[in-house]
């Protein structure tokens, strides 16, 4: 087959089963990514990542439409996927690719959700205001107060249109970019990644929005860690039951941001994607 476009092939195997995992990479991100759990699992299966399509919130793309490109390539490969895992909102993702798979091959794949989250407005609030802490250094103080208090507005304005807010967080963070890139020294080409990139990841975290995979999950294995505001933490009842938006939950006393790097998240892993 050709050379994949829609996945990272993080490690091939001489084998004819896979393990695919859904995230959105970025380069210098603080959490730790599949490409740094791949190694520790020491599989002999090949390992793919998805790469997000390049697409903006505004084009309104159906969840179908957003897998299409990865369920495509996986198919023509040929390979059995042995295992699915998703990190974050890429749970949603990595619960549906699942299905696709289950539906080509004898036996479904193993899913696994790292801290799993569903795509809400309130989601999308808290990982902008994560990526506006990581600009503090390029915006303005004037800039940031100004651009956080429009998200806020934004929120109050479109309810749980995750479509909407997606749009207009967008339209926010153009306003502000350009300037913001251009005194950086920026050229425009490269302001236009900067911004490209902003709208892929808006538009991976919105798009989940149109896709229930809920029945999925409740067949899924979660891996959670000790951050109280990742994952299914936040959704805990007071006497700390596990989620029954799972089928089983895995704790870990490990922070968020570690939960991919970790050994023994890694153990846990390799024995629940062992035949």
């Amino acid at each position: 087959m050709a050379k994949p476009t829609s996945w990272n092939i993080v490690t091939v195997a001489d084998s004819d089963e896979v393990v695919i995992a859904a995230d959105f990479p970025a380069t210098g991100r603080p959490e730790a990514q599949f490409t740094d759990l791949a190694p520790l699992l020491g599989d002999t299966r090949s390992f793919w990542q998805t790469v997000p399509p390049v697409v903006s919130p505004e084009e309104g793309v159906s969840g179908a439409d957003y897998i299409k490109q990865w369920g495509a390539e996986l198919a023509d490969s040929g390979l059995v996927v042995r295992g699915v895992l998703g990190f974050c909102v890429g749970g949603v993702y990595a619960a549906a690719l699942a299905d696709e798979a289950a539906r080509r091959q004898e036996r479904p794949p193993v899913l696994v959700l790292f801290d799993p989250e569903q795509a809400t407005v309130p989601t999308l609030y808290w990982q902008f205001e994560k990526l506006l802490g990581n600009l503090t250094t390029v915006l303005s103080a004037e800039e940031v107060t100004r651009v956080r208090d429009t998200s806020l507005a934004l929120m109050q304005e479109h309810g749980e249109d995750v479509g909407g807010y997606a749009a207009g967080l967008h339209r926010v963070f153009r306003s502000v970019a350009v300037d913001a890139f251009g005194r950086l020294g920026l050229d425009a080409e490269r302001t236009e990644e900067m911004i490209g990139l902003f709208s892929s990841f808006i538009s991976y975290l919105s798009v989940a929005a149109r896709l229930d995979v809920s029945d999925t999950w409740r067949r899924a294995t979660a891996i959670s860690s000790s951050s109280p505001r990742s994952g299914l933490n936040p959704h805990r009842s007071p006497a700390g039951e596990d989620s029954p938006l799972v089928a089983r939950e895995i704790r870990f006393d490990t922070e968020h941001a570690q939960l991919l790097r970790s050994d023994a998240v890694a153990e846990t892993v390799r024995e629940l994607l062992r035949p």
